[in-house]
């Protein structure tokens, strides 16, 4: 797994001629400076031992990493680069982290109850965040594969060389519910397993794979702002804007900006 304590070299963005990606592992295209950065601040947030940081929420990065590589995470919006989908998956998981410190979970639930399920909540405010844009790749992109086939999220991480083109015509819509067929692919089985066992949690991030970002629906609710964060603003601002103390985000100051 990724040790992101460690300073390593990030390599160029590997492509040939013809527009072809070699796909990277999941450690090499997390070492950038930057990602290490969102990594260690979600970290921070979570206030877990690193041994179970690793467990439930790295093997999700990594995962996450493996099937998106170097996919845009738009065509002309917000992060519409080489690497933007990945760079967004981890800036959303930083963001909703960042609010959910700011709120008691589940809402009207005794503070012993709220302290026993605490992580839990916490984990699914991530991974709704980190799969809510998900989808685009099974249905905004058409991937082809150096050997002429095409490939589709489900198959798996890309084990060759890949290219890219968006598809004319798409639904815009359509990638919200696009996500639930493949989030398996990226949340690990035993830690849905373990989330399955708050049936309130757990319906309203099932649900939430439907409206609202993928998102438990109570953190939506608590915090709207969390759908209209300004994405195109350049990367230097948004860590910045994360370093900040989490009542920044409770005064409005982002939308502000």
């Amino acid at each position: 797994m990724l040790s992101f304590f460690m300073r390593r070299k990030a390599s160029p963005i590997p492509s040939n001629a013809a527009g072809f990606f070699k796909p990277e592992s999941p450690d090499a295209l997390l070492s950038t400076s930057r990602r290490r950065q969102l990594i260690e601040n979600i970290w921070q947030r979570t206030s877990l031992p690193r041994e179970q940081f690793e467990t439930l929420y790295m093997q999700a990065f990594e995962s996450y990493a493996a099937l998106v590589q170097h996919l845009p995470a738009s065509e002309n919006h917000h992060h519409a680069y080489h690497g933007g989908m990945l760079d967004h998956g981890l800036e959303i998981v930083a963001y909703a982290l960042k609010i959910r410190q700011m709120h008691l979970l589940p809402i009207g639930a005794s503070p012993e109850s709220q302290a026993a399920q605490s992580e839990a909540w916490s984990a699914a405010s991530a991974y709704g965040a980190l799969v809510h844009d998900l989808g685009k790749i099974a249905v905004d992109v058409k991937v082809e594969l150096a050997d002429d086939t095409i490939w589709h999220p489900w198959h798996g991480p890309l084990d060759q060389p890949y290219r890219f083109k968006y598809v004319k015509g798409r639904d815009y819509r359509l990638h919200g519910a696009a996500s639930s067929l493949i989030y398996s692919n990226v949340i690990p089985a035993k830690a849905l397993d373990w989330l399955s066992g708050f049936p309130e949690l757990w319906s309203q991030l099932v649900f939430g794979s439907q409206v609202s970002m993928s998102m438990p629906i109570s953190l939506v609710k608590l915090s709207p702002k969390l759908t209209k964060l300004p994405w195109h603003r350049n990367s230097e601002a948004i860590l910045a804007e994360l370093c900040q103390h989490p009542s920044s985000l409770s005064n409005g100051s982002w939308l502000k900006a």
